[in-house]
């Protein structure tokens, strides 16, 4: 059965460069050229999808062993350059002709769903290798979402694994997440340590493993500040450049490990700015609420497994939501092209007392694009209702099915939400709301996994919690009933209950 092939490349983002100049430099001084051959170098096909994309010239090199880089040492894989563009696949063989421009933002992050996060470091020795365990410990002595874990080649229990590469010189590169997974390498330069000493190792190695959980440079629209003069400016980079709220909106010299460029000074800790931003983006998940009271299924499909419920942090409630879909990928399986509609579902929650606001989710889904939220109008108004759209199961053989294919909700003021990207393959399910004087506060995913040649349908339901708007926990449940035989229950009913005859009615 045909099969069309999913492109999930990695979008690099701009990495570290020091300010003495960058190692990612145009072969020979010359510029790469494009030609009309039938079989298209892998190099030249990556600047042909960056121009595409917007890229301008001075932005794309090319290292001398074929790496292609834009903004100075980011590093752009052929997958990477191929989904910039929307490039897709029809089969073993051949690609589609269509061409979609697709912008990449910084909010493509690393998914909470991912507890253990590896890091490779078998090919860093002697101080280079302390560095990285320092570099470790900048993220693991914080309290956040994921726990980083050296490793020493492939080790079970990593939801992902970061590689440490070493190559010639003082800078270094990653990459941007791609599919809620964090970028695979980080390029570290070997001589660092003998050129800057061990804490610009730290730096340089905890501001590559940053741009692989999403953070782009504090500076990015001014590197003269940390860079000096004789510099571009990174603009969009064609990965956007969202502000982490609560951080200052301009950079300063030493303000943030991720400025674009360190200098011998540079400590290897974090600064408070970074603090902020880390929290902001990765603070724990929220397992379980005291004040949850009741919860809500407004649909679910045929396949797949539920993952753990994830929680608006206590006190905060969902407001609104945005959700992640493919777009039709045209005439189905017999066509080789397998739909799957609806493939995650993400709640905004928003602290009453302070306005602040932050997006959760169970599973970050496999495919598709994340389109814009939908929120409850003015204040006090939280998600209390909502019904899924699901197509039913379509027969097997080459039929092909994507189960979840929309979500709205209503709002505890009356008002309905429609995020938009919903597709409509089935019928909408009746409403299912929360119990009164609670709102929609945490939520659980049912999503099939990657089926390989098989048919592919995602996110197949959804399970949202509710909780008690004043914060306290449900009342507890009844007592169980006497036992066979009649006779009274003596309260408090702790382990093992005495029964003795009931009172006489008055």
């Amino acid at each position: 059965m045909l099969k069309r092939r999913r492109f999930h490349g990695f979008l690099a983002l701009l990495a570290l460069v020091e300010p003495l100049g960058c190692d990612v430099e145009l072969a020979d001084g010359e510029s790469a050229e494009l030609d009309d051959s039938d079989e298209v170098d892998p190099v030249l096909e990556i600047i042909e999808n960056l121009r595409a994309a917007g890229y301008p010239e001075a932005e794309i090199q090319v290292r001398e062993d074929g790496v292609v880089f834009v903004g100075g040492d980011a590093e752009v894989s052929l997958e990477a350059s191929r989904e910039m563009v929307g490039f897709t696949a029809s089969g073993e063989g051949g690609h589609d002709d269509d061409i979609e421009f697709r912008q990449y933002h910084s909010t493509n992050l690393v998914s909470t769903i991912h507890d253990t996060i590896c890091v490779n470091g078998s090919a860093f020795t002697g101080s280079l290798s302390t560095a990285l365990d320092n570099a470790i410990a900048n993220y693991t002595n914080l309290d956040l979402s994921f726990n980083l874990v050296r490793t020493s080649g492939a080790t079970a229990g990593c939801d992902a694994t970061i590689t440490a590469v070493l190559m010639n010189g003082t800078g270094g590169s990653a990459g941007f997440p791609s599919g809620g997974l964090p970028y695979g390498t980080i390029t570290i330069g070997d001589d660092i340590v003998s050129n800057y000493g061990l804490s610009v190792a730290t730096h340089v190695i905890t501001h590559e493993i940053g741009h692989c959980f999403g953070f782009r440079h504090s500076d990015y629209y001014d590197r003269s500040i940390s860079c000096g003069g004789g510099v571009y400016d990174e603009g969009g980079a064609g990965v956007g450049a969202a502000r982490v709220p609560g951080t200052p909106a301009n950079a300063v010299n030493n303000g943030s490990v991720m400025n674009s460029c360190y200098n011998g000074g540079s400590t290897g800790q974090w600064t408070s700015t970074d603090l902020t931003a880390l929290n902001a983006l990765y603070s724990p998940r929220v397992t379980s609420r005291i004040d949850k009271n009741g919860s809500i299924v407004p649909g679910q499909g045929n396949w797949g497994t539920w993952h753990p419920t994830v929680y608006c942090k206590p006190g905060t409630y969902a407001v609104g939501y945005r959700m992640r879909v493919e777009s039709y990928q045209g005439g189905g399986l017999w066509f080789g092209n397998d739909d799957t509609a609806l493939n995650s579902v993400q709640l905004l929650c928003k602290d009453p007392a302070t306005g602040k606001t932050s997006l959760i989710s169970s599973h970050d889904g496999l495919w598709g694009s994340w389109y814009a939220t939908s929120s409850c109008p003015g204040s006090n108004n939280y998600l209390k209702s909502a019904r899924m759209r699901i197509e039913s199961s379509q027969g097997g053989g080459n039929e092909d099915d994507t189960a979840a294919n929309d979500v709205q909700f209503g709002c505890s003021q009356g008002e309905t939400i429609h995020a938009p990207g919903g597709q409509g393959w089935g019928s909408w399910n009746s409403w299912k709301q929360c119990p009164s004087g609670t709102a929609v506060c945490g939520l659980r995913s049912r999503v099939e996994s990657y089926q390989g040649d098989g048919d592919d349908t995602a996110m197949n339901g959804l399970d949202l919690k509710c909780c008690n708007l004043d914060g306290s926990p449900p009342p507890p449940p009844p007592p169980p009933p006497p036992p066979g035989g009649g006779g009274c229950l003596i309260e408090p009913c702790g382990g093992g209950c005495l029964i003795e005859p009931c009172p006489a009615e008055p």
